[in-house]
């Protein structure tokens, strides 16, 4: 279940934005990585016919201004 929460960026002090700039990096690259293995597995001819990245991949980041 989605929430959505609205911080005004000048009340996040400098260091928190530094912080939550590098957990989005690195949110970003768990989903490429797990969007990659899921491409692996869809091409892999021992694997079932399951289409992983239909049922896995997760929708696409959004970020709101």
């Amino acid at each position: 279940m989605a929430q959505q929460i609205k911080i005004s960026a000048q009340l996040i002090d400098l260091e928190s934005k530094k912080v939550l700039t590098a957990v989005a990096a690195d949110l970003a690259a768990l989903r490429a990585s797990f969007v990659a293995l899921t491409a692996k597995l869809d091409a892999d001819a021992t694997v079932t016919d399951t289409n992983y990245g239909a049922t896995t991949n997760p929708p696409a980041v959004s970020v709101l201004p």
